[in-house]
């Protein structure tokens, strides 16, 4: 039984008056007059920084677009400039293939044929570039005509041998040495009206062979500035095997090559670039223009610089203006709080003065109606508390002398319960028991905390669990036992058999049981059963010797009394009467 001593003052909880000093000093962040101005401020700051994130990135993306449009436009431009500049370099070296001078020497080699040739050829070779050579059908050089000398002096460097590629008019760009080169070849037809039905060898006379550099250091300047600052112009084949600055051989950039389209990719420095690529029609080659990103977005960030200035100019003035008018509503409420946490300590009750017709000037109107009437309540209150307070302590005094009275019981409930013989225990519908009393350990072995920590089904011998089991679950529903054995493991491993007596307590889940030990009566009964069983046994040996001894004496003195009949008859003359006598007995004893 637990019992729970209540505090008089308790009991009265709700009509008793607020406990004395309870006034809150709360610092200085958690007062509305700062809280209010900076909470608001916070919202104006997020709010601001959220429109000009969005701003700014609407900016970044528009410029974007824009750079991707820029790099696309000039990437076609240059694409048309270098296709028509290819297709007028491969039309002047057809014209050329075409020219009676040329097809005269191919057809018939003369010095003057020569000459004539030469001077026509003369006319497509470009200072600072290889020669233009002319072939004849199996890509054998047979004239070779070399430009006039470039302006600085320069010559052509050296490049491998070129080789006979009738597949296409403009070759795909190689590389050799750091330069960059293309390859044209035009076929000298054997009659310029052409002749379907002939073959492609009687067709052709030869070719005109020409191969120009693409490495230009002032060229890459000068496409650059066109572009514009910044720009990086680069051409190369749709493979990607060779790329060039227009300078240098550089790699191929990581872009799809083979279609025109706007990309972005981060370079090897870090850096991130937008760039545009087109094809350049009528070749096997693609032009590649780009701009480092960050300078595409530079009037972005520009733009954002100028707004955060200006937006924390405006955070600070909506700030003070927060402060001012947040000021007008927290100083009120300020005087109230006080007011409240001074009627919370139990002072007298005071007034606030607030001459305001809003909101406000209502509550502080209203708040001095409650505090003069909590002061009457607190009063009455009071005098309750006083009234209530005596009757507890008396109440608490008769529960007191209960308490002990109750203790007293539980005390010799106790006493008679440690003391007593038989195995008594509580048990729960858990199937564990809640106490023991000390005759399990003197029985058993097993201290109370071990019965109690584990299931008693468990110290059950296995044979009797599911009686058990079934007695237990007939005691939860209401049932009672009288008479019930079991066999209960004994902590050194033995088994003694209990006789149990039990009753339930369905209102509180308890089992109430009390158990003798019936070991010694079970084995005296044992012993005595064996002991009649011997019994029986030895009478059952007698009766069966007893038959035996009968059966065998019985054929002798069958024959002894026969024999004494037959003597009797054949001496009954000649015997006296005692010897008769005596045969007649020995006949009639059978």
């Amino acid at each position: 039984m637990n019992v729970e001593l209540l505090d008089p003052a308790r009991a009265v909880a709700e009509e008793r008056p607020p406990p004395q000093s309870v006034r809150i000093s709360l610092p200085a962040w958690h007062s509305l007059r700062l809280r209010l101005p900076v909470i608001i401020s916070a919202l104006i700051t997020v709010v601001l920084a959220t429109f000009l994130w969005v701003a700014y990135r609407q900016v970044e993306s528009a410029l974007l677009q824009a750079g991707g449009a820029r790099a696309q436009g000039a990437a076609d431009q240059l694409a048309n400039l270098l296709a028509q500049s290819t297709q007028q370099r491969l039309g002047d070296l057809e014209r050329a293939a075409r020219s009676s001078a040329v097809r005269d020497f191919l057809q018939q080699p003369s010095d003057s044929a020569s000459a004539a040739a030469r001077q026509r050829l003369l006319a497509l070779a470009t200072p600072g570039q290889p020669a233009v050579e002319l072939w004849d059908p199996a890509g054998q050089r047979l004239l070779t005509v070399a430009g006039p000398p470039a302006a600085n002096g320069a010559t052509p460097p050296e490049l491998p041998a070129a080789r006979l590629r009738s597949d296409a008019a403009v070759n795909a760009f190689q590389a050799s040495h750091g330069v960059v080169f293309w390859d044209a070849v035009a076929e000298v037809p054997a009659d310029p009206a052409g002749q379907p039905d002939a073959s492609p060898s009687a067709r052709r006379l030869g070719y005109v062979f020409s191969r120009r550099l693409s490495s230009s250091a002032s060229g890459s300047e000068v496409i650059s500035r066109l572009v514009g600052a910044g720009a990086v112009v680069a051409i190369g084949n749709q493979s990607g095997d060779v790329w060039t600055n227009l300078s240098k051989v550089i790699p191929a950039p990581p872009i799809d090559l083979h279609r025109t389209s706007v990309a972005e990719y981060r370079a090897t420095d870090g850096q991130r670039r937008l760039g545009a690529s087109s094809l350049i029609r009528g070749t096997p080659w693609a032009i590649w223009i780009e701009f480092p990103l960050n300078l595409i977005v530079a009037p972005a960030r520009t733009f954002l610089a100028r707004m955060l200035i200006f937006g924390l100019c405006f955070v600070v003035a909506s700030a003070v203006l927060a402060r001012t008018l947040s000021a007008r509503i927290t100083t009120p409420l300020h005087e109230l709080t006080d007011a409240a946490e001074a009627i919370a300590a139990g002072k007298q009750a005071e007034r606030v003065e607030i001459a305001r017709r809003d909101e406000i000037g209502r509550l502080g109107a209203a708040f001095n109606t409650m505090a003069t009437r909590v002061h009457v309540v607190q009063r009455e209150l009071e005098e309750r508390v006083q009234q209530r307070t005596a009757r507890l302590a008396e109440a608490a005094a008769q529960l007191e002398q209960r308490i002990g009275e109750i203790n007293e019981t539980r005390e010799e409930l106790d006493r008679f319960f440690s003391l007593s013989l038989d195995l008594m225990g509580i048990a729960g519908a858990d199937g564990r028991f809640r106490r023991v009393n000390r005759a399990w350990e003197r029985t058993l072995g097993w201290t109370p905390a071990e019965l109690t920590s584990t299931p008693f089904l468990e110290f059950v011998h296995p044979d009797e669990r599911a009686a058990t089991a079934s007695e237990t679950a007939k005691l939860a529903a209401g049932g009672m036992t009288v008479s019930f054995e079991n066999r209960y493991r004994a902590k050194d491993g033995t088994y003694r058999w209990l006789s149990w007596s039990a009753v339930t307590a369905p209102e509180r889940g308890l089992i109430y049981a009390a158990a003798r030990d019936v070991t010694e009566q079970k084995r005296a009964a044992v012993e005595l059963e064996q002991r009649a069983a011997e019994l029986a046994a030895a009478n059952q040996e007698l009766e069966a010797f007893s038959y035996s001894v009968s059966h065998d004496l019985r054929a002798p003195l069958r024959h002894v009394t026969g024999f004494a009949s037959l003597l009797q008859q054949s001496t009954r003359e000649r015997l006296k009467d005692p010897e008769t006598r005596h045969l007649q007995t020995i006949v009639d004893a059978e």
